[in-house]
């Protein structure tokens, strides 16, 4: 987290997963970050694989903060958003798209990946004590030809 505060920038997307949000409302305030990238899209854990193929779940989230940075509750929600294989470009098309997960089950953790690689370049990758956190160029300048 204290990379992602000395490295964010405002405009960046970030999107976590469930597990991180524990962590990421607790160092919103240890580290006093902005709100330059509240509200974030959180990646529900629970995929769903079937016959059909795999999917995971993503929603926007907001939250309400004290004027002491303290976290008072959940904003605003988006609608439960179905993410597949096919879906096309799934986490936006951001120049800076950070992911922070931890505690994420192995295939969900290799689904998301994958898809942020089908449509992005990874600048940066850091692992520390079960916790990921990734930044990805997913703008149409990445880099990345169209498949």
């Amino acid at each position: 987290m204290r990379h992602l505060k000395q490295y964010q920038r405002s405009g960046d997307a970030l999107f976590i997963n469930n597990s991180a949000q524990y962590a990421y409302i607790y160092y919103l305030r240890y580290y006093r970050f902005t709100d330059s990238i509240n509200p974030f899209t959180k990646i529900v854990d629970n995929p769903d694989w079937d016959e059909k193929g795999r999917n995971i779940f993503i929603r926007s989230e907001h939250y309400d903060f004290d004027k002491n940075g303290g976290y008072k509750g959940v904003k605003k929600k988006g609608d439960l958003l179905t993410i597949s294989e096919e879906t096309p470009k799934p986490f936006g098309g951001n120049q800076r798209t950070w992911i922070f997960l931890t505690h994420i089950p192995e295939n969900t953790h290799e689904f998301v990946l994958e898809l942020l690689d089908r449509d992005g370049i990874q600048l940066k990758k850091l692992k520390e004590n079960g916790s990921f956190l990734y930044l990805y160029d997913l703008s149409e300048n990445s880099g990345r030809l169209p498949i």
